[in-house]
């Protein structure tokens, strides 16, 4: 048996696949397979991945059609094989003993998602920061629920939405159809709730910072852009979905409605780098149910100012992140 999948999703990354793919290739455990998922690439990326899988028995390509990362996530979910699935975005990298450090964690206490921290990596002075390691819930190495993963992390300031950092028991995620939302950016906000709390798990949070999150310009989620704006909308109005169809007991509703005004606030932060009209076609675009939401719960009290500046006054945003950019610049 196959003990660990990764899966990687490749769009137009040929400066960084090779690390990456060396990253995974190198890893300790003895039993792995490596998905290559190529998106439609234009440069030499797929080239790259055909070469590894020249080189590898245990890596495999597979060629489609421009999709977007969330479509070659889930084409990979669906072609793996491995007992568990870890995802690599195609520009970061690993640890070489963290498909063992998981795995092994997974089996010996029978988890559905083993969680672990990441460091970043700023391609630019080539500086790692190991901020995430500081990030602590008071269940930390134990075994708990989403549930209430969701309400420690929350509470503690450290709630992530990154799914790169799990590693996921494959028969979890396709037994409960735990797929992500296709041709939309930030589709990690909606899975990750869904993750967390529809269905019934076993959970851990690690201390374990094992994966390589690669800052540099250009990256997807970097880039201000009004579609990805209104992507977020997107998912805020299928998060609020989720959770009205949801039997949540009270405690858990609230804490997934904070959840929502998270991912509004990366909406904020977005906006805040657009252009005036635009700014306003994505206040416009927002929806009561939201608008009620974002004024009723927030995860502090800094992202609920910036929230509620972004409904009721969009000029005072738009005017902030000016001057932060000026200040910086």
């Amino acid at each position: 048996m196959i003990k660990v999948s990764v899966i990687v999703p490749v769009y137009n990354v040929e400066m960084y696949l090779t690390q990456c793919l060396d990253s995974l290739v190198n890893q300790t455990i003895d039993s792995k397979e490596i998905i290559i998922v190529n998106d439609g690439s234009t440069d030499n990326s797929l080239e790259i991945a055909l070469k590894y899988e020249r080189e590898y028995d245990f890596v495999k390509v597979i060629n489609k059609n421009n999709g977007g990362g969330s479509s070659a996530q889930n084409v990979g979910i669906k072609n793996a094989g491995g007992e568990y699935i870890l995802y690599v975005d195609s520009d970061d990298f690993i640890d070489l003993d963290s498909l063992e450090y998981l795995y092994d964690t997974a089996y010996h206490w029978n988890l559905d998602i083993v969680k672990g921290k990441y460091y970043v990596y700023y391609e630019d002075s080539k500086s790692i920061s190991r901020k995430s390691e500081k990030q602590k819930i008071p269940s930390e190495n134990k075994v708990i629920s989403g549930d209430i993963y969701l309400k420690e992390a929350i509470d503690a300031g450290c709630y992530e939405v990154v799914s790169c950092i799990n590693l996921y028991r494959r028969s979890y995620l396709l037994d409960n159809n735990l797929l992500f939302p296709e041709g939309i950016c930030y589709d990690d906000h909606e899975n990750t709730l869904r993750c967390l709390i529809e269905f019934k798990n076993r959970i851990m949070q690690t201390d374990r910072l094992f994966y390589y999150y690669r800052q540099r310009s250009g990256s997807m989620t970097k880039s201000p852009d009004i579609r990805k704006a209104f992507d977020i909308v997107c998912v805020i109005n299928l998060m609020l979905k989720f959770i009205k169809s949801s039997n949540l007991d009270n405690e858990t509703h609230s804490y997934a409605l904070k959840a929502v005004s998270s991912t509004f606030y990366q909406l904020t932060c977005l906006c805040g780098r657009l252009k005036f009209k635009e700014l306003y076609k994505v206040r416009r675009a927002l929806s009561k149910d939201i608008i009620q939401v974002v004024k009723a719960y927030s995860i502090n009290r800094y992202v609920k100012v910036k929230n509620n500046l972004f409904i009721y006054s969009p000029i005072l945003i738009y005017f902030y992140y000016k001057l932060k950019r000026s200040r910086f610049s």
